[in-house]
């Protein structure tokens, strides 16, 4: 299979609230109420790239796609269990899985491979590059390790381990927007039948670490200039997670007001803006091929309210630390079950319901894509 070539750029007419990109500029009108209300989330230009795997007969491969030309501009081989790219945050480095290994996507030259010893699926990112663009972090089985992206290869560049508690597994990392601190989640083991969960705050400038034990927490989302690190826990009662602070005490602080009802469906958070300061979250449904009810959330006691609401099958939302541009693959009709086999690329402003088409599946041809994620610009930082 070669490189996929869309037709002239014309409206979506089967997707309500969105339109094909034919150009790169910045959508006309004014900024999605959300951003007005707050006042502090600039206008940025459309990405020029985005990146996503595309899944076919042969296997899967990574590719880049020019979003104005509406067609992939580079691809990779074809292998099997690919996923989870991301650019770093200047724009300058492309990463993604293979199986349990990460590697690095060169311009005309072979990928080149990082670490290996990720913990599967290879749709988990396990990675978060440093605010700085010049390493990334990653979570393995027992370890973190810093690995520099300047010079990959070069002689004298090491990775290097994180320092963690004895008998402590890691499973989730975050870079504090400053660079000096990076958080990180893991497992100890207890006389109980479930695992301690340790915080360990990891002071970059001096190779120190910090541990403490926390409760109700299970992932780390983002940082907040107001509240600081955010984090996601069950709910008391039913399904969902919830979003707040990780206070000094251990404790997650909620900062967002329990559903009114008991019965009410379960949230899951998908992610955190903080350049807008909200976070996504869906609503659980009893089966997988229900509609996707997505909402935009404030910290505190704003209102939510719906997002993407044409869009009812869309899967992989690419929420970043930065950047105000989200991609998502679409699940049109036809698509297998679940949305296992991927869908069509999309770009959204976030807040915004004006998504723009990328990029098209060819179903007939077995061609679909997944994880999609848009290259940031210097503008976007």
């Amino acid at each position: 299979m070669g490189c996929t070539r869309q037709s002239e750029a014309a409206p979506d007419a089967g997707v309500p609230g969105a339109r094909a990109l034919g150009d790169a500029s910045v959508p006309e009108g004014p900024p999605p109420p959300l951003d007005a209300a707050r006042g502090d989330a600039p206008r940025e230009p459309v990405p020029t790239e985005v990146a996503a795997i595309e899944r076919g007969e042969e296997g899967s491969r990574l590719v880049v796609i020019d979003v104005q030309a509406q067609r992939v501009r580079r691809a990779g081989p074809w292998e099997p269990d690919l996923g989870s790219p991301g650019w770093s945050p200047d724009g300058a480095h492309l990463v993604y899985r293979r199986g349990s290994e990460l590697l690095q996507a060169l311009d005309g030259q072979p990928a080149h491979g990082l670490v290996k010893g990720i913990p599967m699926p290879a749709d988990a990112p396990a990675y978060v590059f440093h605010p700085d663009s010049t390493e990334v972090t990653v979570v393995l089985q027992a370890t973190v390790e810093r690995i520099p992206l300047e010079r990959p290869g070069a002689v004298g560049m090491r990775p290097g381990k994180v320092p963690l508690p004895s008998g402590c597994l890691p499973f989730d990392a975050l870079w504090r927007p400053d660079g000096r601190t990076l958080d990180v989640l893991c497992n100890a083991a207890s006389g109980s039948e479930s695992p301690q969960v340790k915080h360990v705050r990891f002071d970059a400038r001096v190779g120190k670490m910090v541990s403490r034990q926390v409760r109700g927490v299970h992932r780390l989302v983002g940082w907040d200039r107001e509240h600081g690190l955010l984090a996601a826990g069950p709910v008391e009662t039913g399904a969902g997670e919830r979003i707040g602070a990780l206070g000094d005490a251990g404790m997650l602080r909620p900062l967002r007001p329990p559903p009114d009802e008991a019965e009410a469906p379960g949230e899951y958070i998908q992610g955190y803006l903080p350049s807008r300061r909200w976070f996504a979250s869906v609503q659980s449904g009893e089966d997988s091929s229900d509609p996707v009810v997505l909402s935009l959330s404030p910290l505190g006691s704003g209102a939510a309210r719906r997002w993407l609401t044409g869009f009812p099958r869309l899967a992989d939302l690419s929420l970043r630390a930065f950047g105000g541009w989200v991609a998502f693959i679409d699940h049109a009709p036809g698509f297998a079950s679940g949305g296992e086999a991927g869908g069509d690329v999309y770009l959204v402003l976030a807040g915004s319901e004006d998504a723009r088409l990328v990029l098209r599946s060819r179903p007939e041809a077995g061609v679909f894509y997944r994880s999609p994620t848009p290259r940031p610009s210097p503008a976007a930082r």
